[in-house]
């Protein structure tokens, strides 16, 4: 640490702000002729936030829908979301966590849009999922039912839109109840 003390002056960079004490304490110095003396300060600091980043808490633009698809499927919930900063996502199933280390469940992101692929789902695979979005400004949630049924008893297309090999992502609501 540099300090530079001129006789009489009391100078403080102070910048409107946060101000803070830093501490006081004696110090030894040598005077340009070589001689040592001991001097008492007390310092202080103070800062200005250059100016506050912009905060919003998350909010889903597309949540994720509600489908009905037969077992043996793969299926994608999908939505887009903002927030500043940009929020962490969390999937359940249920009010379980659904681990990023999971074969059956793959998390991925595409910039503000988010994934959840459920591969060869069964009728175990039915319940309530929920994507969860938080940052320090808040916290919302959007959640949505996927119902599996018997490949045997299910007639007709999944609902949704089809895509290449056997996988179903519902781009449009059908009873989805964000919250």
């Amino acid at each position: 640490m540099y300090l530079q003390l001129l006789s009489g002056d009391r100078r403080q960079k102070a910048v409107k702000g946060v101000r803070g004490h830093a501490g006081s304490g004696n110090s030894d110095v040598l005077s340009d002729d070589g001689t040592s003396q001991t001097i008492r300060h007390k310092f202080t600091f103070s800062f200005d936030v250059a100016g506050e980043a912009p905060c919003m808490p998350p909010r889903f633009i597309n949540p994720i829908c509600d489908m009905e698809t037969p077992e043996g499927t793969t299926v994608m919930f999908e939505c887009s979301l903002m927030g500043i900063p940009s929020p962490i996502v969390s999937w359940f199933k249920g009010d379980k966590k659904i681990p990023h280390s999971n074969k059956k469940y793959l998390h991925s992101s595409d910039g503000d849009n988010h994934f959840l692929k459920i591969c060869k789902v069964t009728t175990l695979d039915s319940g309530v999922y929920t994507c969860r979005a938080i940052n320090v400004v808040g916290e919302t949630l959007c959640r949505a039912a996927l119902v599996v049924l018997n490949a045997k008893a299910f007639s007709g297309k999944t609902r949704g839109r089809d895509t290449d090999e056997n996988v179903t992502v519902v781009t449009h609501h059908f009873t989805s109840t964000p919250y």
